[in-house]
């Protein structure tokens, strides 16, 4: 399957890369098969899943009314900065393995071609009595 680890090649380049920076290239970089890319893709992506617990330590808090709450507050939302910065690495990576082509959709273009329904559901919610709902954002 030549043709498909060729559609990666800037993912695999990135790959043999490290190995030669990282690793003094320590790995075989002669064969790397299309089910390896899908391990790195998985790997990733669940190690990214995780990371986002810690993005929302902080959300349920509204206010901090002592100094060891915002101490904690602060330094938290400070060290989640500096860790979302630093995943973004990766966050490219699972961009080029998802589409190696780096394609751009307008939502314009989603809706017409693929149906893409673009509703904003928190504005939805927002109503309590169903009759007094706008409409215009009823799609047909």
């Amino acid at each position: 399957f030549k043709e498909d680890i060729e559609r990666y090649e800037k993912t695999v380049d990135k790959m043999k890369e490290y190995n030669q920076d990282v690793f003094n290239g320590a790995f075989d970089e002669s064969e790397i098969e299309v089910f390896e890319i899908g391990f790195a893709f998985s790997s990733f992506l669940d190690y990214r899943k995780s990371l986002n617990q810690f993005f929302e330590h902080n959300s349920g808090v509204l206010e901090s009314s002592t100094l060891p709450s915002a101490y904690a507050v602060s330094l938290t939302e400070k060290v989640n900065k500096k860790l979302f910065e630093s995943i973004q690495e990766i966050d490219k990576i699972l961009c080029e393995i998802i589409d190696p082509l780096n394609r751009k959709f307008s939502v314009a273009e989603l809706e017409k071609d693929f149906g893409y329904l673009n509703t904003n559901f928190n504005y939805i919610r927002s109503f309590w009595d169903w009759d007094d709902y706008p409409k215009e954002m009823v799609k047909k």
